[in-house]
């Protein structure tokens, strides 16, 4: 699953999905402004980010304590553990 490092890089990532540039979105991840964590990653949700993205705290994983922009709807699995606001990335 696809996960960005600010709002920018997650309105690129999702132009270069919506157009097919698989190349984009590897330049994004390259540069580090995107990479990928496993479905299910928990994370906490930290706010709004614009239509239908949200800024979010990973909370579990290699990048546990790494602030992220996900996408809401990407996010559907509530986690009741610990955290009864997180929640896993992916469907």
């Amino acid at each position: 699953m696809p996960v960005t490092i600010d709002e920018a890089s997650l309105d690129k990532f999702t132009e270069y999905a919506r157009l097919g540039d698989n190349v984009g979105k590897e330049l994004l991840v390259s540069s580090g402004n995107a990479f990928r964590v496993p479905n299910g990653t928990r994370v906490q949700f930290l706010g709004r980010a614009g239509f239908g993205a949200a800024r979010a705290r990973i909370i579990d994983g290699a990048h546990s304590g790494e602030e992220i922009y996900t996408y809401t709807e990407w996010n559907q699995k509530p986690v009741k553990r610990k955290n009864p606001h997180a929640v896993a990335l992916g469907r």
